[in-house]
């Protein structure tokens, strides 16, 4: 028979109530794990009486059992993984939403797949030789990967610092720009969230910029109705600004900022090392970049 509701008791006393068909809880955090059931997330008021939770089908009062419901430790080792991944999904706080403007410091996120991405961790090597003074903070789901993480700058060590986190707000609360590629789901989740919901400056990391040079990347963006190309007036711009910069996206945004920008220049070098110290080093460019590529954003979004 089908359980809709979760009661959750320490002792003889109830504390929460789960909804298994929108497994939501009223106080507690719920995950829902294919090989291992329902796992219930208990809140910090009663982390020190998880050994007296007892789980009962709300209709019946019969206790429920363990491969159908179970608390999930903050020590299991897909705790971190699974509860970050479930604060993408849940409101943001208010908090959260406006991140202090911190100096010179670029992060990503230690998954195995970013740290066999050849490419990106050399760029972030890159990063870190080329713009002088910069911090790169290197946030991870446990331990082992943070040490995996920090043995591929080792000679950078004095510049690295790590974070192990378990939330999206652990993350945002402690960078500036975070460089982060599209090549799996959770990457783009999180590039997303950053975005669309807060201050952070994220970086979208395309490996294929090296190829490629500002003038270049012109035609693609015609090719592909660029919003900007579309709707220049959305973002504040005219017609004429786009014509008088020569159809070129990256002179009429950034050339205020950075001065004359060659169509020459290639795109990596352009968009992902000086576009990023310009951001880092100029207050009033940082918040221009956050602005535009929050408008950006919804503009592409809404039209999905």
């Amino acid at each position: 028979e089908e359980v809709k509701q979760i009661d959750v008791y320490v002792g003889d006393t109830k504390i929460d109530t789960v909804a298994c068909q929108t497994l939501s809880a009223q106080n507690g955090r719920v995950f829902d794990v294919d090989v291992r059931g329902i796992l219930y997330d208990v809140s910090d008021a009663y982390q020190e009486q998880i050994e007296r939770i007892v789980f009962k089908d709300a209709a019946s009062g019969d206790i429920l059992p363990e491969a159908f419901v179970s608390v999930f430790r903050r020590d299991d080792a897909k705790y971190n993984e699974l509860s970050f991944m479930k604060s993408l999904e849940e409101p943001i706080q208010e908090r959260i939403k406006t991140t202090p403007y911190r100096e010179k410091n670029v992060g990503f996120l230690a998954t195995d797949e970013n740290l066999d991405d050849v490419v990106f961790m050399e760029y972030l090597g890159e990063l870190l030789q080329k713009i002088k003074g910069l911090e790169l903070r290197i946030f991870a789901f446990n331990l082992s990967a943070l040490q995996r993480a920090k043995s591929c700058f080792s000679e950078f060590e004095a510049h690295v610092r790590c974070f192990e986190i378990s939330r999206i707000d652990m993350l945002v609360q402690n960078v500036n720009v975070f460089a982060i590629t599209h090549k799996t789901a959770l990457n783009y989740k999180v590039f997303a969230f950053l975005r669309e919901k807060t201050s952070v400056v994220a970086v979208h990391f395309n490996e294929t910029a090296k190829e490629m040079s500002v003038g270049s990347v012109k035609a693609l963006h015609l090719e592909n109705r660029h919003p900007l190309v579309v709707d220049p007036s959305y973002f504040g711009f005219t017609n004429g600004s786009l014509e008088k910069s020569g159809f070129s996206i990256h002179k009429m945004l950034y050339e205020r900022f950075l001065g004359f920008i060659d169509e020459s220049e290639n795109l990596h070098d352009f968009a992902y090392i000086r576009w990023v110290e310009g951001v880092l080093q100029k207050r009033e460019m940082r918040d221009f970049a956050v602005a535009y590529l929050q408008a950006e954003f919804r503009y592409s979004t809404a039209r999905i």
